[in-house]
C-alpha cells in the first residue's frame, strides 16, 4: 500500500503474461504467489540488513548504489523514449 509503483509494475508485468480469461482460482493463485514472493523478499532483506556487518556495508555504499541504479534506469528510459519514435 505504501509503494504504489510496485503494484503498477506487477500489474504491467502480469497483464502481459496472464491468459485472456483466467479463472478465479488462477487469479487468486497469482495474487497469493506475488504477495508471498514480495513479502518473503522484503523479510530476507530486512533480516540481512538489520545485522551490523551487512547493514553497515549497505549504508557505506548506499549513495553509489542509488546513483548507479538511477543512471541505469535513466539510460533505459532514454532508450525507451528513443525507440518509441521508431515504431
Amino acid at each position: 500500500m505504501s509503494k504504489p509503483k510496485t503494484a503498477i509494475v506487477y500489474a504491467g508485468v502480469f497483464a502481459a503474461f496472464l491468459p485472456a480469461t483466467p479463472s478465479i482460482q488462477y487469479n487468486f493463485a497469482v495474487v497469493t504467489l506475488a504477495f508471498l514472493i514480495d513479502a518473503g523478499w522484503y523479510a530476507i532483506v530486512a533480516t540481512v540488513l538489520s545485522a551490523n556487518g551487512p547493514g553497515g556495508t549497505y549504508l557505506f555504499y548506499k549513495k553509489w548504489m542509488d546513483r548507479s541504479a538511477g543512471g541505469i534506469l535513466g539510460a533505459l528510459g532514454l532508450k525507451l523514449a528513443a525507440s518509441a519514435g521508431q515504431h
